[in-house]
């Protein structure tokens, strides 16, 4: 769940690595604009390096789309 928090959050889409499993209860403070950002935030806090990869994603292409006509 945080990988998809972090993705809504980040540049990009976020894939967990940890390997950890189960429900965690963690609180994480960051503030926009004095800082740190919630990248620092996730490392100082709660020790999770957030790093950037490029990684394979899916995703859709709509090349065109019509209203439907009525019958």
């Amino acid at each position: 769940m945080l990988a998809t928090i972090l993705t809504q959050i980040g540049k990009g889409p976020a894939v967990d690595w940890t390997e950890l499993t189960g429900e965690y209860d963690f609180k994480l403070c960051w503030d926009d604009t004095d800082g740190p950002s919630p990248f620092s935030a996730l490392q100082e806090q709660l020790g999770l390096k957030f790093e950037s990869q490029r990684v394979p994603v899916s995703f859709i292409i709509i090349e065109s789309a019509q209203k439907p006509t009525e019958n």
